[in-house]
């Protein structure tokens, strides 16, 4: 607000400068003018200055309809200087009708004008980094906040749950299946978790789509496994646990199995489907109303 409220003051006062510098050449002009007509002569050169301090004037008058913007500034500066440098040399022309006095009085008011411009140009540059520099600024926080914000990282709650199941099974071991059947199961769905989870992943980076949920997510992919469920990758995590539960015949797998599917409902799904409701709309209700959440 600070810069805002200086740059318009500097604005201020190069339009009234140059408006008095307007009046000052108006003035000498309308004195000569009325020597001319009371003498009966007329000269192409009043004509002239007559003309382009009316322009001038006009234009200076538009100064305050200008946005705080370099750009635009620059624009009427330079069309303004432009027309009191044909002023100035119709002043300075051999037998012109101003003094030279006055033409001093003229290039000083002038020359006041551009300095200020100057300033003022240099202030609205620094305002303009600043402007640009803002917008990147919240491009990038828009960037960061575009994700699910999940609770937690899934593969860290596999790996947590899985050592927890060791730990688990190695304290107090809790059998429940007979010992012929674990050794016969246990491996195939632990291979047919790893088999799920590579489709998912392979699928997901071939249609474009993030794979960490920490990141932005630029297309929903309906293709592969994602045609059976909504959550393959955490499907096959759950049955992997499930998996090396049968195999090691340990129950606290299958218990750990439960909770980790309520934790990636809570921390990660729930959670990603809002996002991807809120940036997909209509699209994702549609996928997510033909395909469930896990199988």
């Amino acid at each position: 607000m600070q810069v805002r409220s200086y740059l318009s003051t500097l604005l201020l006062t190069a339009i009234v400068s140059a408006l008095l510098l307007s009046a000052v050449v108006g003035t000498v002009l309308w004195q000569e003018e009325k020597a001319l007509r009371s003498s009966g002569q007329a000269s192409e050169d009043y004509l002239l200055v007559h003309s382009l301090t009316n322009e001038s004037s006009e234009l200076l008058l538009a100064l305050d309809l200008v946005t705080v913007d370099s750009s635009a500034l620059s624009i009427v500066v330079e069309r303004m200087a432009g027309q009191y440098r044909e002023i100035l040399e119709a002043l300075e022309e051999p037998g012109g009708l101003v003094p030279p006095e006055d033409v001093q009085k003229v290039k000083g008011s002038f020359e006041r004008v551009m300095r200020q411009a100057e300033v003022a140009f240099v202030a609205l540059e620094n305002t303009d980094e600043k402007r640009e520099g803002h917008t990147m600024k919240e491009d990038h926080q828009t960037r960061l906040r575009d994700h699910a914000g999940v609770a937690f990282h899934p593969p860290l709650l596999l790996a947590v749950a899985l050592i927890l199941g060791f730990l688990l099974r190695w304290i107090v071991p809790l059998s429940f299946l007979p010992n012929e059947f674990p050794a016969a199961i246990g491996p195939v769905v632990v291979a047919i978790a790893f088999g799920f989870f590579s489709w998912a992943v392979f699928t997901l980076v071939s249609g474009g789509a993030s794979i960490p949920p920490s990141k932005p997510t630029d297309a929903i992919v309906v293709r592969g496994p994602f045609r059976f469920s909504r959550n393959p990758i955490y499907l096959a995590m759950v049955l992997l646990q499930v998996g090396v539960g049968i195999w090691i015949n340990s129950l606290w797998f299958i218990v750990l199995a439960a909770v980790s599917a309520w934790l990636l409902w809570w921390g990660v799904i729930s959670r990603e489907e809002r996002y991807l409701e809120r940036k997909f709309g209509n699209e994702y209700l549609l996928y997510k109303n033909k395909v469930r959440r896990w199988l």
